[in-house]
């Protein structure tokens, strides 16, 4: 008898479906463009490394004529991240895409894509822990403040990590820090451009140099409010 395996089959499924999938995948995705990303296609093995370079050693001769003998080889150390699976169905019936008012393929598509940014955000999200050399805030339910955002940037500045900086909050950091920011008075309210557009717009798209982005995907729970 004729068998049909997971290969042949995934021809079947309509180039539409694939287009539109990839497509919401993009445009949800936040986070993603800011992480460095290996393409595994084609090639053996489920496992990608990842070099870590340590700094230089600067040595200081006496004078010209010294001859320098210290040197700094680049041997890096590997981060090793392995593939997981991750999947989502969605049954699309002769009958369903026959009566269906809409492209019932492009939605699908984009059912897809967008439950794939979600879950591989929420994923990336989460591994953002307490277990660093170095963390700032509080490690339960209690509200996070600008103080709290101004010791972790001091903490990477000190670091110097201090480009593209990006400050990921679950909305209700978000909350926390709006209520923080902007004040209200009988004499009106807070005049600065952050408070301006958090009365406005009820956000702000950057802080202390950083860019804000606000999602839900950030973890819930006892490390709710933690940076």
């Amino acid at each position: 008898m004729d068998i049909t395996t997971t290969t042949t089959a995934t021809e079947l499924i309509p180039n539409e479906v694939l287009q539109e999938s990839r497509l919401a995948f993009q445009k949800d995705a936040e986070l993603l463009p800011l992480v460095r990303v290996a393409d595994l296609s084609g090639r053996p093995g489920a496992a990608a490394e990842f070099p870590f370079h340590i700094a230089a050693n600067v040595t200081k001769p006496a004078n010209e004529t010294t001859d320098v003998t210290t040197n700094s080889a680049i041997d890096p150390t590997s981060v090793t991240l392995t593939v997981v699976r991750r999947t989502v169905r969605i049954d699309i019936s002769d009958l369903a895409r026959e009566s269906a008012v809409e492209d019932i393929n492009a939605t699908a598509g984009a059912m897809i894509g967008k439950a794939r940014s979600k879950t591989v955000e929420t994923d990336l999200l989460g591994v953002m822990t307490t277990n660093y050399t170095s963390s700032v805030g509080a490690t339960n339910n209690t509200a996070i403040t600008p103080e709290d955002v101004l010791s972790a940037l001091r903490t990477l500045k000190n670091n110097e990590a201090d480009e593209n900086l990006v400050l990921a909050i679950h909305p209700n950091q978000e909350y926390h820090l709006l209520d923080d920011l902007v004040v209200t008075s009988s004499s009106g309210s807070d005049q600065s451009a952050q408070g301006q557009e958090a009365m406005a717009a009820g956000l702000f798209r950057s802080l202390y140099g950083a860019r804000v982005i606000s999602t839900p995907r950030v973890g819930t729970g006892t490390d709710t409010n933690v940076m």
